[in-house]
């Protein structure tokens, strides 16, 4: 079987003297020593860890770390930064929105995936408070939508869908729409059990301690 001397191959393909230069915030690779390629058993084989090019990219903010995977800064570089845009894009939330006093807001709130009343949010607050926590600055209201909605006729259709072709125009509807009023008033009746509540990231409540007066 034909085989090769890697050794010597490799002198061959490289002059005698070969530098290479560390690109501007790199390290070398403690793997391959910079070369992009290590011994493997009596062959050669790519330096996974820098990809082959034998040397490691360092974090943009200057610490010394390695990046972490895709981004420019190691992990701790990256969560504060990550952290510090979210800090920015809400703060452009908030003086978007439009504020309200915690007495003028007439309306429930999102905690935790929760809907809470003001009275709710109150006792939540205050156990906060009791804990030493802070007392939020604000907190954004919510906007409701009626999960039911339901069109009879809609529903006698769906239905005929399995049954044979026109099914619909032979169908007596007399007394449809009082079925639909029927319906529409039972809908009514279930007030906010019907509803779905979604944060308003347009309206603002602001919180502080007078929120507390007359408990």
């Amino acid at each position: 079987m034909d085989k090769i001397n890697v050794r010597d191959k490799l002198l061959e393909t490289f002059p005698e003297t070969t530098d290479k230069r560390l690109h501007e915030n790199n390290k070398w690779c403690p793997d391959c020593k910079g070369l992009g390629f290590k011994p493997k058993d009596d062959d050669i084989s790519i330096c996974y860890t820098c990809k082959g090019s034998g040397q490691i990219e360092l974090c943009i903010n200057g610490c010394g770390k390695d990046r972490y995977r895709h981004h420019t800064r190691c992990e701790k570089c990256q969560d504060k930064y990550d952290n510090e845009m979210l800090l920015v894009k809400e703060k452009q939330r908030f003086n978007k929105a439009t504020k309200v006093s915690f007495a003028e807001y007439d309306g429930k709130f999102l905690i935790n995936e929760r809907v809470v009343d003001k009275e709710e949010l109150l006792e939540i607050l205050e156990e906060k408070m009791s804990d030493m926590s802070p007392l939020p600055e604000y907190i954004y209201g919510t906007t409701s939508r009626p999960v039911m909605n339901i069109d009879f006729r809609d529903v006698v259709s769906r239905e005929c869908e399995e049954g044979y072709e026109d099914m619909t125009d032979y169908l007596d509807f007399t007394g449809v729409d009082e079925i639909q009023l029927l319906i529409d008033n039972w809908i009514g009746l279930q007030g906010d059990h019907n509803c779905c509540y979604d944060e308003d990231v347009h309206t603002a409540v602001i919180l502080d301690m007078n929120i507390f007066n007359g408990r």
